[in-house]
């Protein structure tokens, strides 16, 4: 079970969500404000296009995947092709979610979706970075 995440000094990180896909879900985007740079956490259907600005200045720093629900990460093949390079991490046990549409769910909703891979894990408990901010 998740503790939850352990936030930095107040006004650090700047958290926004938008909605996206047929489901609504949210892709959130976590800023640091001292650096600049960015993170994306679950990046729905049309994440690309709804966060469009943000990936025109530039690329985000990492994609964290919360777990493997087809409308967590529907968006995340399109964003890879655009940028190859972007980190894309998730717990162990969701990885196998990504490139299966069958165990993700997407089968049984009849709607789109594209394989897709994580480059690294982590697990609960982990430090994970946004700029120079770490969170726990």
């Amino acid at each position: 079970m998740s503790k939850g995440i352990n936030m930095p000094e107040q006004n650090q990180i700047q958290i926004e969500g938008r909605e996206g896909g047929p489901l609504l879900t949210i892709a959130y985007v976590l800023t640091d404000k001292s650096t600049g740079q960015w993170v994306m956490i679950d990046p729905t259907y049309n994440a690309l296009d709804l966060w469009r600005e943000r990936f025109d200045q530039c690329p985000p720093q990492a994609i964290y995947i919360t777990h493997g629900h087809f409308d967590h990460v529907a968006g995340l093949a399109a964003i890879q092709r655009e940028f190859p390079g972007v980190p894309v991490l998730i717990h162990p046990e969701g990885q196998p979610l990504l490139s299966d549409g069958k165990i993700n769910g997407a089968e049984w909703s009849a709607l789109n979706y594209e394989p897709a891979t994580a480059s690294h894990t982590y697990n609960e408990g982990d430090t994970v970075m946004v700029g120079q901010t770490p969170l726990k």
